[in-house]
């Protein structure tokens, strides 16, 4: 691991160039900032109506956001449990499912698995819908129409963690 102070002098005011391309910075700064901070994902405005969809990132892993029937928000894991195909390929849009391109998966609009083609043949029928969904964003938080979220593994590491709204303060 490199050094930060060989790297970073904040009182000359000058970053060594490596900054920019050493590969332990890089993953040092997506553990300890981008994979544990609350990721702001999209405006309520670009989820209009159920089925709405965005596609950001959180650090490097792509979610999808999305508008649900009951006016809720909810955001996952883009990736297929089973082979890590995406199951929505497009930036945004409105969709009534997901599918998995490599072996047809299709999820709901929360991510659960609903649908395996060639469930009985090819599956034998030994796959659980419920374990096979998209994986969860759980700690979601709306803040003035605002939805931020955090990464799994962070949630779980800091389960007191002050709200968004205390964060923001009053805007």
């Amino acid at each position: 691991m490199i050094d930060l102070n060989i790297v970073v002098d904040p009182d000359q005011g000058w970053n060594d160039p490596r900054i920019y391309t050493n590969q332990d910075l890089h993953d040092r700064e997506l553990e300890d900032g981008f994979e544990r901070a609350r990721r702001f994902l999209a405006s309520d405005s670009q989820l209009p109506k159920p089925g709405s969809f965005v596609q950001p990132y959180m650090a490097e892993n792509p979610v999808l956001v999305v508008r649900q029937r009951d006016g809720s928000v909810k955001v996952s894991r883009n990736p297929c449990q089973h082979r890590r195909m995406r199951i929505c390929r497009a930036d945004a849009g409105t969709s009534k499912t997901y599918s998995c391109t490599y072996y047809g998966w299709v999820y709901d609009l929360a991510g659960n698995l609903i649908n395996l083609s060639l469930e009985e043949q090819a599956h034998r029928n030994e796959i659980e819908r419920s374990e096979g969904g998209a994986l969860k964003v759980p700690q979601i938080a709306n803040y003035r129409s605002f939805p931020f979220g955090t990464r799994l593994e962070a949630q779980m590491q800091e389960p007191n963690r002050v709200p968004v709204a205390a964060l923001i303060g009053k805007a």
